[in-house]
Order: structure tokens, then sequence, then C-alpha cells
């Protein structure tokens, strides 16, 4: 690992002080100078042209050299981004078989949302200070790998110091919370102002799970919900919370970015 840290290091160095080189006998004839002097080159030689040759072959060696770190950089992280699309994509098919033959009363396809601080920087900054009464709010983001935009665009809720929704439900008991019939209680059990109601209409059921740091913060709430009614089985609900609180973390855990802003 250090040697190909070395070589990385060596390598950067060397083709970075080509161009830098070149450039440096573009603008000054010192070295020029020094080797007419030792007898290196002759005194005939038209020094203003060799400069300028000088400067035009650092500029297309930079070029070419920029342009070529930068396509295999974006190979590399195109090659990255694909596996980890798998890898969600996968992930996500494992929990919709388990979820359809273990807790649910039916198989029902679902989306998987993210919800996040809309301040990521004021909510650290309050969190730690622990000050009161400073509005939060979580805000929607779809990946469209697990989920369905559809009318859940820019989908907030208060979590603090008002409780919106089965997000911000969540968010205050740091656990674990459903319900499988959002249908005929949406709009009127979670505190829900119009705009809310609107974009979650066609929502029949939602499982919310919190995703909590070392420090025991909630950083995030993932929502499971469906447009296909469901009931789901209370006698298996500690095993269905074992099953969504697990894949939540491992979420987390696997791919970060997606849980950022």
């Amino acid at each position: 690992m250090r040697r190909k840290i070395a070589k990385q290091i060596i390598s950067v160095i060397f083709l970075s002080a080509i161009p830098a080189f070149l450039s440096y006998l573009a603008n000054s004839s010192l070295v020029f100078d020094k080797l007419i002097e030792f007898g290196l080159l002759g005194e005939s030689i038209n020094i203003p042209l060799v400069q300028d040759y000088c400067l035009w072959i650092g500029i297309v060696f930079s070029a070419i050299v920029l342009s070529f770190n930068l396509i295999v950089t974006k190979v590399k992280c195109d090659h990255i981004l694909e596996q980890r699309n798998l890898l969600i994509k996968m992930n996500k098919d494992i929990l919709t078989s388990s979820l359809g033959r273990r807790f649910l009363s039916e198989s029902s396809a679902f989306d998987i949302r993210i919800f996040i601080p809309k301040n990521p920087i004021l909510y650290k900054f309050v969190d730690k200070l622990h000050i009161p009464n400073i509005p939060c709010k979580f805000a929607i983001k779809n990946i469209d790998l697990i989920a369905e935009q559809g009318i859940t665009k820019d989908l907030q809720f208060e979590v603090y110091p008002n409780q919106e929704g089965l997000v911000g439900l969540c968010y205050n008991t740091k656990a674990m919370v459903y319900d499988d019939d959002l249908e005929h209680t949406n709009d009127k059990n979670y505190h829900l102002n119009k705009s809310q109601i609107d974009r979650t209409s066609n929502l029949k059921w939602s499982i919310c799970c919190p995703v909590l740091d070392k420090t025991e913060t909630v950083v995030a709430v993932i929502a499971l919900d469906g447009k296909t009614r469901i009931t789901i089985d209370k006698e298996k609900e500690t095993t269905l919370r074992e099953e969504i609180v697990a894949f939540s973390c491992m979420l987390y855990d696997s791919v970060p970015q997606l849980f950022k802003r």
C-alpha cells in the first residue's frame, strides 16, 4: 500500500515538474546561456525560437496529461457509481422479497425514501449547543433506483419543535414507526398542512426508521411507503423492526453519500 502511494506521489511530482520546467525555459535564457558557455549549444542557436517551442510544448503536454487524468478518473468514478447503484438495487430487491414473504399481508411494491436535515450545518450547530425552539425540518431525497419521485418532490416535514408526519414522530421517538391505514389517518393524525397532505395523498402505508450516529443523534429518517393497501402483521412487529433497522444501518454505513445534501 505504501509503495503504491509512493509511486503515485512520484508520478504526480514528475508529471507536474515537466511543464513547470518547460515554462521556466520559456521565460528565462539562463539555462541556454550556460549551455552555450559550456559549449553544449552553438552560439548561432535562436534562443527566442527555442523558448517559444518550450512554451507550446509545455502547454500541449499539460493539456494532454490533464485530459488523460480526467478521462481515467471519470471512467473509474463511473465504474464505482455503477457498482454502487447495482448494490443499492440488489439490497432493495432483497428487502422487497423479505418483506413480501415474511411481514406484509400481501406482497406489495414500495418506495424507499431518505429524509435528511434541510439545513445540515444549522442542524448540527443547534443540536450540539442544545438551542431550544429553533425549527428543524427534514427534506425528502428520492434516489431513482429505490424510489419513484411522483408527487413527493420537495416534500419536507418539521421534526422539531413541531412534529409533522410519521417522519416527525420517528425523529422524536428515535424508533421505527408505521401506519398501514394512511388512507384514513394521514390528514387527521399527523399535523400536516395542505401541501404535505396533497404530496402524500396516494400513499396507503408507510414505515419510518431513524438513522442514528455514534452520539445517538438522528441524522436521517428512512421511509418505506406504498400505494397498495396492506396490513402489517402486529405479531411480527418486532421482527419487522429488526429487519428494517438492519437495512437502514446497512444503507447508511455502505453508501453514506446518499445521506448528504
